[in-house]
């Protein structure tokens, strides 16, 4: 974790009189990317998602950092959080996820592509995006994805899938497949995030 005090949660003023969130030029010499600092919620869980962003070289530093890989969501369903007790919009779902993954007692140190990137600087998302991206995940502790808010069924459709992968007979001994497990996995499997490009 960055040592420094502007690292510490801060305080949150109201949402009104905070501008909105400016990024600092990255240092391309230095291999640099942007990492969120996630801060934990102490508790209350309907409290404002605050975080704290701060440049990393992917070559002289090393931080422990978790990469996340989601959808944006629907474009138009934005919300605010805090940043550097500035106002970053961002998607509903992407401060859904923050809202659920937070700690509510230590902070934890995450890229987020549509946080982390200037998406207003061409030239440096189009640098990100291509020639950096495979350093980003690969340096990553752990590459965490996030399919969306659990429904009535993605629980059945997660066991589902825990259950058969544990089943080391499935190709010689029919498996037992419930019309609800597979109904379930099918919805889960439709959901945006696996209609993209290219997944991992």
């Amino acid at each position: 974790m960055p040592s420094g005090s502007r690292y510490i949660r801060p305080p949150v003023p109201g949402h009104a009189y905070l501008e909105p969130l400016k990024y600092s030029p990255l240092d391309l010499k230095r291999n640099e990317v942007r990492l969120l600092v996630l801060f934990p919620d102490f508790g209350d869980s309907s409290s404002a998602v605050q975080c704290a962003l701060f440049h990393a070289s992917l070559i002289h530093d090393r931080y422990c950092y978790l990469a996340i890989k989601n959808t944006r969501g629907y474009p138009r369903l934005t919300t605010t959080i805090i940043i550097n007790c500035q106002v970053k919009i961002v998607t509903k779902n992407i401060e859904v996820f923050l809202r659920n993954f937070r700690s509510s007692h230590q902070p934890l140190i995450l890229w987020i592509r549509e946080i982390c990137i200037n998406r207003d600087d061409l030239e440096e998302r189009q640098l990100q995006q291509v020639s950096r991206m495979y350093a980003i995940y690969d340096n990553a502790d752990a590459v965490i994805i996030w399919l969306g808010e659990a429904d009535e069924d993605s629980d059945t459709a997660m066991d589902f899938v825990v259950e058969f992968s544990k089943n080391e007979t499935y190709e010689t001994e029919p498996f037992p497949q419930p019309f609800r497990s597979l109904a379930a996995l099918l919805r889960l499997l439709s959901r945006p995030y696996f209609k993209r490009m290219w997944v991992v």
